[in-house]
């Protein structure tokens, strides 16, 4: 068995102005339609805790499993996503760009501790939230380990999972994670997640602007028109980000 991990960023209302990164916000009720088209086709949302649990070894996932991601830490997270993922009975994963804690318009130490009593998962998101391409082992240790460090002293209690900002992995990555004390990474990769996946190379599909809950409930299947145009999309961004690695960071 396999299952989906749902990348989303920004929930926030038409309305009320606040940071909503390009191609990645939603407003609250296509939010809701997503989770109740989720919730209405049998799925059982999981953290990457319950993944990642030795004691999960051997056993088998819920059939229809997904986990609910949310990329950057903005506060919309907190005031938009949180009562609907509580209403609908999903739990998420928020990971947070540390570096940029209490800024305007981003969650703030208070609120990823309220994220928690909520029975939300808190991962990092790096530092600064730029693009790995070309950055030496000593910075991408920083970007790791000193958001790392921040988030724990915030919740008291240990930050296991990072995601990777920005898409572009490089190959040194899930080793220096793994260096630094996390259990596992989530890239933007698309693809599906077994108990025998690598925890340092984790898939996920990003949900973006004007996807739908059809699109949404055919990740979770792991079949149908709106999986493998999903899939398609992901790959060719993928390759991409690639093709410009190699382009802007070529050696002279």
């Amino acid at each position: 068995m396999s299952l989906p991990i749902l990348m989303y960023h920004s929930v926030s209302r038409p309305e009320r102005p606040d940071l909503r990164p390009a191609g990645y916000w939603l407003s609250p009720k296509e939010f809701s339609a997503h989770l109740g088209a989720l919730r209405t086709a049998g799925a059982e949302g999981m953290t990457l805790e319950e993944l990642a649990s030795p004691g999960r070894s051997g056993a088998e996932l819920p059939r229809s499993a997904v986990i609910i991601t949310f990329d950057d830490g903005y506060l919309n997270n907190l005031r938009e996503a949180l009562p609907i993922l509580v209403e609908c009975g999903f739990k998420g994963v928020f990971f947070v760009t540390a570096g940029l804690l209490g800024n305007r318009h981003r969650l703030a130490a208070a609120d990823l501790i309220e994220l928690r009593r909520a029975g939300m998962e808190v991962g990092s998101h790096g530092m600064t939230h730029r693009l790995y391409a070309g950055l030496s082992r000593a910075q991408l240790l920083c970007e790791l380990g000193d958001s790392r460090k921040l988030l724990s002293d915030v919740l008291g209690e240990p930050v296991d999972f990072f995601s990777l900002p920005r898409g572009y992995l490089p190959p040194a990555l899930p080793d220096l994670a793994r260096e630094s004390g996390y259990r596992g990474m989530c890239t933007s990769r698309p693809g599906r997640n077994g108990l025998g996946s690598d925890p340092f190379r984790w898939r996920r599909f990003p949900v973006r602007s004007g996807d739908g809950p059809e699109e949404v409930t055919s990740l979770l299947r792991g079949y149908g028109l709106g999986y493998a145009s999903i899939w398609m999309r992901e790959k060719m961004r993928s390759l991409l980000r690639v093709r410009y690695r190699m382009r802007r960071f070529r050696p002279a």
